[in-house]
């Protein structure tokens, strides 16, 4: 066979079978899953996308380098909600913060007012927002409705008694965020290993071919893709020539300029580099340092 690598699939399931062929013919195998230990399927499993723990991981640095230390997290109770909380408050005790005792809803809550007031009154003023951004939408503007804002600059509105600190995973995120609710989130942080709409250069000239082609944005499968396609490519062209030397190459630390914040593969088979972290300013984002 002439395959060099696989890249895909995304479930870990399809991860763990396909994991079983690539060893068999010690194929590199790019997968886009997020669960945490996907890498475990085979030692020539790369996982190329950030798992939820990287993400909280990143947005409680960025919060402790802003001098926030008391934190909680508001979050849907499901599987997805339940682990976000674990692995939240292990970083947040590791960045050496406070974690207040999370405040969970049913799933597909619509009125929010009674879950906020709770999360208010345990004075942990950094508040992870562990749901998918059409319930943000919902949960940000009740915040506000209780006195408590959001903002960007340190300045409260006119009435308002106290501020919030805003946390958001990827998955809360979308473009419409903004317009839905951007008034309420403002000086929020958000964990966004692509930004299709980011200034960057390699962004722009991506995001500017990928429309011209398809018609739409493109999406952050789409990029991650993108970018290992190229990663794969100058591994190759720097002189990987069989499968073995393409593994330790890519192992190795080999970065190209990406349309993530991936930048490649550290020494595990994971990113290289932490998810970049966004701040909403205004009526855009601003990538953090």
């Amino acid at each position: 066979s002439g395959v060099v690598a696989v890249l895909g699939p995304v479930g870990s399931r399809s991860v763990e079978a396909a994991a079983e062929a690539a060893e068999r013919g010690g194929v590199p195998m790019v997968t886009f899953a997020a669960s945490e230990d996907v890498t475990d399927a085979g030692e020539q499993v790369f996982r190329f996308a950030y798992s939820p723990r990287d993400e909280a991981a990143a947005l409680v640095q960025h919060a402790r380098r802003a001098g926030l230390s008391r934190f909680i997290v508001l979050h849907p109770d499901n599987g997805y909600g339940r682990t976000l909380e674990r692995l939240f408050d292990q970083e947040v005790s590791t960045a050496g913060g406070v974690a207040c005792e999370a405040v969970s809803y049913p799933p597909g809550t619509k009125s929010f007012v009674e879950y906020v007031r709770t999360a208010i009154e345990t004075t942990c003023n950094t508040v992870l927002l562990a749901d998918v951004a059409d319930q943000v939408a919902l949960i940000a503007p009740t915040f506000a409705a209780e006195g408590v804002w959001s903002v960007s600059d340190g300045r409260l509105p006119s009435g308002a008694d106290q501020e919030v600190h805003f946390l958001l995973p990827s998955p809360s995120w979308s473009p419409e965020l903004l317009r839905r609710a951007g008034r309420y989130l403002g000086g929020a942080r958000i964990a966004l290993p692509f930004y299709a709409s980011a200034s960057d250069p390699t962004v722009e000239r991506f995001r500017v071919a990928y429309e011209t082609r398809y018609g739409s944005a493109p999406g952050p499968f789409a990029a991650y893709g993108y970018d290992a396609y190229r990663l794969v490519s100058a591994a190759i062209r720097q002189g990987a020539q069989t499968r073995a030397a393409l593994s330790s190459s890519l192992m190795e630390g080999l970065r190209i300029e990406t349309v993530t914040s991936i930048e490649g593969f550290a020494s595990n088979r994971t990113p290289l580099a932490p998810p970049a972290v966004y701040r909403i300013v205004g009526n855009t984002l601003e990538r953090e340092r």
